[in-house]
């Protein structure tokens, strides 16, 4: 009861993220390869890029142009014009938009789960608008497009919009899988994971029901396991939602 408003609301913060994360591992602790497969083909990680230095990470900077504090909401990547950049994770092109000013040549790709990845101050593009592609894909060409200083890739990542910080999503891999959870702790990762999951599942189950169904010997097909099974996700034998509105 002594306790003063911010100091509890501090350390509530502070209780709700050692349980948010402590559950993340847990849950992550045994995935299967086909969920962690899609958590990094769904979701930007490692390089756009061969980059040969960062020449300004995310967060607040002296703009190089104006001069003044602002917050830098991607990472800047040196590279040389006409460097081919990649896709970070499977997607489609939401937007190809060349311009000679702010971001010059820009490309958004929208990624699933609600990610966005962004590439700014491009030569040239090598994608279309609404082209669907995979990660690694070349998309565009290192540039000096817009308002920039010399040849380099500006990467933003996203999430519903908002902006965070590429290098921890740069420095995701299979070794440190738990690493980017605890870095980007609000984001409901919980129940990101036993979505894939349910996905994984239902893709299993409709493998299965591709095969021909046991004949009884009288002749009659036994639908009973598949059919309960497809109910269990909504769905009808067609594959149709069978949710009642």
């Amino acid at each position: 009861e002594h306790i003063s408003a911010p100091k509890l609301k501090t350390k509530t913060n502070t209780l709700l993220a050692t349980f948010l994360v402590s559950n993340i591992n847990k849950d992550t602790s045994n995935l299967s390869p086909a969920v962690k497969a899609t958590l990094f083909r769904m979701i930007p990680n490692d390089l756009p890029m061969a980059y040969q230095r960062i020449s300004s990470p995310y967060g607040v900077r002296i703009h190089p142009i104006t001069g003044q504090s602002k917050r830098h909401l991607g990472m800047d990547l040196t590279c040389p014009n006409g460097g081919t950049i990649y896709a970070t994770a499977d997607g489609v092109v939401e937007l190809t938009r060349p311009s000679n000013q702010g971001y010059g040549n820009l490309i958004k790709i929208r990624h699933g789960f609600g990610f966005m990845s962004m590439y700014a101050h491009l030569q040239r593009f090598l994608v279309k608008t609404g082209q669907f592609i995979e990660k690694g894909d070349p998309i565009a060409l290192c540039g000096n497009t817009g308002a920039s200083t010399g040849p380099h890739l500006h990467y933003e990542i996203r999430f519903l919009g908002q902006t965070l910080d590429p290098k921890d999503f740069l420095n995701w891999h299979p070794d440190n899988f738990n690493q980017l959870f605890k870095q980007q702790d609000h984001i409901h990762w919980s129940s990101l994971i036993n979505h894939i999951n349910g996905l994984i599942q239902l893709q299993g189950l409709l493998e299965r029901t591709t095969k021909s169904p046991s004949i009884k010997e009288s002749g009659e097909v036994d639908r009973g396991n598949y059919h309960d099974g497809l109910q269990n996700f909504g769905l009808d034998e067609d594959g149709w939602e069978n949710v009642k509105t």
